[in-house]
């Protein structure tokens, strides 16, 4: 998910080139933003140049870097533990199990299988639905040339999924429909939640931009690429959008970070810039012939973005992996002083901008739901106390630390059982309410578990697991 080096502006090119430069303004119009340009996509609208915050950042505790799960690899129905470097589709194929084979697999051998065939099996589906509609995605992507691009893959989910507090813990142990546990490792709990975020005909957005579908796109005598859509984002909606998302509305966003036909989104958190002298925008104006109507004065901007990359997670739990990444851009000015319009300097500009105005609505291609994905997710982050790291101390009288940390977080999680499950747990309403009946008892009607409360973290964890089918077949599979 690199971006390319700066290029070398245009500007700079025409300049130093031999003979007499022709004046762009003679053949081309003004223009301004265009509508999927406008900056209100986002519910914003320009400002003053000297109003606008220099520097902002939201809070990134709930970001993690996710791999864009390739699709030359079968996206998530690669079998990842079996490794592979190979950039052809065929090194990753494998037969697909009967269903006489499936229903004989022990635990040890579904620990290893892809994130897709692990769904299915959890759900029962011996038929792998999940699992043969992603090959069937890589066999339908391949090329001319007998491969598939190593663009082509699910970026755009694990951005979204990044954005919406969708972090895996380090594992999550559930029983499928017929007893047998099925381990899903991070990166089976990352794909998954990534694949739940990756149907954008249910996945609603607001954007900001449009995607360039072109390889070299046309430019004009000057330097200037022609089609709109390729232009990109318009550095003026990019700077308000950018500004306002980040230090207005405390949110982030999704950039498309290539400037061409490729496609890789990565989540911004963060941004920094400086600002220019500004100038008139007069006869010596080179670019006048595309500047925005009303345009008085130009102002250059050097922006620093800051991102998430992508990762691969493997055992662990992921991590954030950031970057910082820098464009170039003049902002066209009115009289006043507001923003109205402009033009990108640097060959590196992002395609367009997005961000999920709320969760799918309904299971992404059909296949995945969202509630259960959750679910997994939220039964991953159920703390397990593991070893104190170096030589273990002389217990002496009393508990030991371990037990003493376990002690305090049980009389949280029972002071709290409820908002525990939701808040850091993750699991719907609906779900802690489910698993709070069990623990206090089916003939109970309390609003808390204090009269019958968990003795462990441990039976918390089994708790979930047990009534996997109770509850999260009962709550997860009918909530999106």
């Amino acid at each position: 998910m690199r971006m390319r080096k700066l290029g070398t502006l245009a500007v700079f090119v025409l300049a130093a080139s031999c003979g007499r430069t022709p004046d762009p303004a003679a053949s081309a119009p003004t223009e301004a933003w265009n509508s999927y340009n406008d900056p209100s996509r986002f519910g914003l609208a320009t400002a003053h140049i000297d109003t606008l915050p220099r520097s902002g950042q939201v809070d990134t505790s709930g970001f993690w870097s996710g791999d864009y799960w390739p699709t030359y690899k079968g996206g998530i129905a690669n079998r990842w533990q079996s490794g592979g470097t190979s950039t052809d589709y065929r090194s990753y194929q494998y037969r697909f199990l009967t269903r006489d084979e499936a229903s004989r697999l022990t635990e040890s051998e579904i620990a290893r299988l892809s994130p897709a065939e692990k769904y299915d099996l959890f759900l029962g589906r011996l038929d792998f639905p999940l699992a043969k509609a992603e090959w069937a995605n890589t066999q339908a992507s391949v090329g001319g040339d007998g491969y598939v691009p190593t663009w082509f893959g699910l970026c755009h989910g694990w951005a979204a999924a990044a954005l919406a507090d969708m972090k895996p813990g380090t594992r999550a142990v559930a029983r499928s429909t017929d007893g047998r546990a099925v381990t899903f490792y991070a990166a089976d709990l990352e794909a998954l939640a990534i694949y739940a975020h990756s149907d954008m005909d249910v996945l609603p957005t607001a954007a900001v931009g449009a995607r360039c579908n072109t390889v070299n796109p046309t430019r004009d005598a000057y330097g200037r690429i022609v089609d709109p859509e390729c232009r990109d984002t318009n550095p003026a909606s990019f700077h308000l959008a950018l500004v306002g998302t980040i230090s207005s509305q405390r949110k982030p966003f999704v950039m498309d970070s290539a400037l061409a036909h490729e496609v890789w989104n990565t989540p911004v958190f963060g941004y920094r810039y400086a600002v220019g002298q500004a100038r008139y925008s007069d006869g010596s104006d080179y670019w006048r012939y595309v500047r925005a109507p009303g345009t008085v004065y130009l102002v250059d901007v050097t922006m620093v973005v800051d991102h998430a990359v992508g990762a691969t997670s493997g055992f662990q739990a992921p991590r954030l992996a950031a970057s910082a990444s820098q464009f170039q851009y003049t902002l066209e000015l009115d009289a006043a002083g507001n923003i109205i319009g402009g033009e990108w300097l640097s060959e590196d500009r992002p395609d367009f901008l997005w961000r999920p105005t709320s969760a799918p609505t309904s299971p992404a291609h059909g296949l995945v739901a969202m509630g259960t994905v959750k679910a997994l997710v939220g039964l991953s982050r159920v703390p397990t106390p593991g070893p104190t790291p170096g030589p273990t101390p002389d217990p002496g009288p009393g508990p030991s630390p371990d037990a003493r940390v376990e002690a305090r977080m049980l009389s949280l999680v029972n002071a709290h059982l409820i908002p525990y499950l939701t808040r850091v747990i993750g699991l719907s309403l609906e779900g802690a309410r489910a698993v709070h009946s069990y623990v206090a008892g089916p003939d109970q009607n309390r609003h808390s578990a204090d009269d019958r409360p968990l003795r462990s973290l441990a039976e918390l964890r089994a708790v979930i697991i047990e009534n996997d089918v109770a509850t999260l077949a009962a709550f997860a599979l009918r909530s999106p």
